[in-house]
Parts: C-alpha cells; sequence; structure tokens
C-alpha cells in the first residue's frame, strides 16, 4: 500500500484521563493516517462539537484504541462545494450554491471556508478566519416549483456582517467540510502525542 500525503501533518497531545482537541482542517482525503508516540489513546476524528475539551464530545474507552507506538488509517469523508453569493447576518450566514448545484452537508456538520485562490489578502484573512469550523444549521437544496428558490442554501452559525471586505463569487470562494481529531489517554500512566496526517492511498506499493 502506498500513501501519498495531503498537506501538512500535525499533532495533538494525549493526557492521562482527560480530552485534547487537534485544530480544524479542511478534509481534503478520504484518509488520515495516525501514529501514537509515548501513550496509547482512544481517537475520534470527525467533524462534531468538539469546541470544549470538558463539556464537548471526546472519545471514551469504548472508541477506536491506538496503542503506544501504533499506527492506524482511518477513513473521513471529503466534501465541498463552491460558493456563488453570501446574505452575511449578526449570528448566521447563508452561503448559496450555483445554480443547479447542492450542498454535500448535513444539519449538525461543521465546515469553513476556504479562500485560498484569492490574491486578495485581506479576504484570505477575514472570511476563513470567521467562517472555521462552524455549525451548519439548515440545508435547503433548491426547488424550482412555483415556491421554490433555484439556488441551494446553507445557513452556518457565524458573524460575518461585520467584515468589510467583500467575499469573491467567482469560483474562489468554496465552503468545505472539517474534522478534528481528538484523544483521550487512560490506559497508559504517560502522557504522549497522536501525529495525524491525511494521505490518499494509491494500492500496493
Amino acid at each position: 500500500m502506498a500513501l501519498n500525503p495531503i498537506g501538512a501533518g500535525a499533532s495533538v497531545a494525549i493526557a492521562v484521563g482527560a480530552g485534547q482537541t487537534s485544530s480544524a482542517f479542511d478534509v481534503r482525503s478520504n484518509a488520515i493516517r495516525l501514529v501514537a508516540v509515548g501513550s496509547g489513546c482512544h481517537v475520534v476524528v470527525g467533524s462534531e462539537d468538539f469546541t470544549d475539551n470538558a463539556t464537548g464530545v471526546q472519545p471514551t474507552i469504548s472508541d477506536f484504541y491506538i496503542p503506544s507506538g501504533g499506527v492506524a488509517t482511518l477513513q473521513q469523508k471529503k466534501a465541498s462545494q463552491i460558493v456563488a453569493s453570501v446574505d452575511t447576518g449578526a449570528s448566521s450566514t447563508v452561503f448559496y450554491a450555483p445554480e443547479g448545484m447542492q450542498w454535500p452537508f448535513g444539519v449538525g456538520d461543521y465546515v469553513g471556508l476556504s479562500t485560498s485562490n484569492n490574491p486578495d489578502t485581506d479576504v484570505d484573512i477575514n472570511w476563513p478566519t470567521i467562517v472555521n469550523y462552524v455549525p451548519v444549521t439548515a440545508v435547503d437544496n433548491g426547488s424550482a416549483g412555483p415556491y421554490g428558490s433555484f439556488s441551494a442554501r446553507l445557513t452556518v452559525t457565524a458573524t460575518t456582517n461585520g467584515i468589510s471586505t467583500a467575499l469573491p463569487t467567482n469560483g474562489q470562494a468554496t465552503i468545505i467540510r472539517q474534522n478534528k481529531v481528538c484523544t483521550f489517554g487512560g490506559s497508559d500512566s504517560s502522557a504522549g502525542h497522536l501525529h495525524y496526517q491525511q494521505v490518499q492511498i494509491s494500492g500496493e506499493a
């Protein structure tokens, strides 16, 4: 099996008897490789409410376990869509897909905004910083009927009405599914780190 790395790798701490959560990352591959160093841990990789290590979702002893020195490759769901237009708001924001296209997300998914192809650094700073690992609260994939909408709408929890720079709507802005990696160390008495890297699997080497 040959693995092709996608993007940069990172790591998240493994704490004894406690949950630790990574930063959000754009899902750009259907697989993620995990290596536990210094301690074993239970792990969850997903698009969930990991915002608070104390009260949010975190792994338990029934979740996937990686022993110290162990390596695992888990599946993750990749999804993205180009933004055609946006309605800013004080607490929620509505993004519109190009006409005839749908949103590949569901309520409860966490998403981010990518404008990496846009040379305007102000836009790159403002929009992706605010629309980063935000929950999807509504999905309306449109209807061409008499009371329908031709453009599919995606509503997320994000305050965007204070952004002074316009969102590019010429194919340079994309809503993309985001994941986090959350660890729980409980079986070992030592702390460690879980290294993770998105990969593509190309078959036998």
